[in-house]
């Protein structure tokens, strides 16, 4: 929203770029909006959009559309992915999550945007950081870049990662070492 360098990694957009951010589990105004305010967003360039009874769907693409019809954003989150699969999908079916990824893929690629899927790992926490996502690899395999985000363990100062697992465009970049310090200008 603010067009600058995240992390210090430059970028061919170096102006300020519109958000859509899409969420099924957390509060807009008592969740996002506040994240959103520690970490320096400008909240004009960000249009939110609560779906707690997670009625919009992949399979129902013309509202993404729609949206991304009318923001015209650089970026739009959805969270957390498996939301918007629907009743009726086998998450961990690859034909499944493929026929409805493509048409999101289309739809990213006829707008010029970036479309972002928060994904949770699974609850076992076995395997690497690709394989612990929720549901079928073909997620995986259809991104073209997957950062893995969490917590350092046993870290006492909340120290957070950011591990870029797979890049189809490029090499993929350094581990970061980060903290959300409101007080300091947000990400740190």
């Amino acid at each position: 929203s603010l067009g600058k360098p995240f992390f210090g990694i430059t970028y061919t957009q170096t102006e300020p770029g519109r958000v859509i951010y899409i969420t099924t589990e957390d509060g807009i105004a008592d969740t996002i909006v506040p994240r959103l305010m520690w970490c320096g967003a400008d909240l004009n360039m960000i249009y939110t959009i609560e779906d707690p009874k997670g009625e919009l769907k992949f399979s129902n693409i013309d509202a993404f559309d729609l949206y991304l019809d009318q923001v015209k954003p650089a970026l739009m989150i959805l969270d957390p992915f498996q939301s918007f699969l629907g009743g009726n999908v086998d998450g961990n079916s690859a034909n499944e999550i493929r026929a409805l990824l493509n048409p999101v893929i289309a739809l990213a690629e006829k707008y010029d945007t970036t479309i972002v899927f928060i994904c949770h790992y699974n609850k076992n926490n076995l395997g690497d950081a690709i394989t612990t996502i929720l549901g079928s690899m073909d997620t995986m395999a259809t991104a073209r870049s997957y950062l893995a985000l969490g917590n350092v363990p046993g870290d006492q100062n909340s120290t957070k990662y950011m591990s870029h697992e797979k890049s189809s465009t490029q090499a993929a970049g350094q581990t970061i070492l980060f903290r959300i310090d409101p007080e300091n200008g947000g990400v740190v």
